[in-house]
């Protein structure tokens, strides 16, 4: 439902606590969080993790910014990768990319409405370019989605220069996963996943 002011998400709120209460352990839940999940995906208001996925409070663990990068030189993603990582200890990493990515959008065409989002989307807007260059087939209408998965498949393979992951994925404790969620259908596709046994082949 859209709200208007901040007033109308507090009264929703007090229309959704009781259901919550009622089905989660919220006094155990206060105290600790073990999730099996550490998600990281688009802020696009339209893929909201739990929601998209039917999990609940505690499931997850989750990190979200514009185009779903895990960029190992931002303190922000690594500080939460290494306390789902290495203190949480997630068994599954997650990126998910969607249908109509508006930050795939503006690097594909190098078309940025500040110069913030220009600086933060300066390497997929390289690593898009060449994918689009090794994939002149891909038609105009399937380009967004089409370098969305791409994108979501790549930054899992980057994630293998941290230690602590690649630590983790080769000792057999963590699996790293690319979705792509359609929003038009609200369907989560499994792109690529990384295990020991792929790390240990490369």
């Amino acid at each position: 439902m859209p709200f208007n002011n901040i007033g109308e998400i507090l009264n929703n709120v007090k229309n959704v606590s009781s259901q919550i209460s009622s089905r989660l352990d919220l006094e155990s839940l206060s105290k600790s969080q073990s999730p099996l999940v550490f998600w990281v995906g688009c802020a696009d208001s339209r893929v909201s993790p739990n929601i998209v996925t039917g999990t609940d409070l505690g499931e997850m663990f989750v990190h979200r910014n514009v185009a779903n990068l895990t960029s190992l030189e931002d303190d922000n993603f690594v500080s939460a990768m290494e306390y789902a990582v290495g203190v949480l200890k997630v068994k599954h990493l997650v990126v998910c990319g969607h249908s109509g990515c508006g930050g795939v959008n503006a690097a594909m065409n190098k078309a940025y409405p500040t110069d913030t989002i220009k600086r933060w989307l300066s390497n997929p807007e390289k690593e898009f370019e060449w994918a689009l260059k090794n994939n002149a087939q891909i038609e105009e209408h399937q380009k967004i989605n089409f370098l969305s998965k791409f994108n979501a498949k790549n930054q899992i393979k980057g994630l293998l220069e941290n230690e602590l992951i690649n630590e983790a994925v080769s000792n057999g404790e963590l699996q790293l996963h690319a979705l792509f969620y359609d929003i038009k259908s609200s369907s989560l596709e499994l792109l690529e996943t990384l295990t020991s046994q792929e790390v240990s082949a490369a």
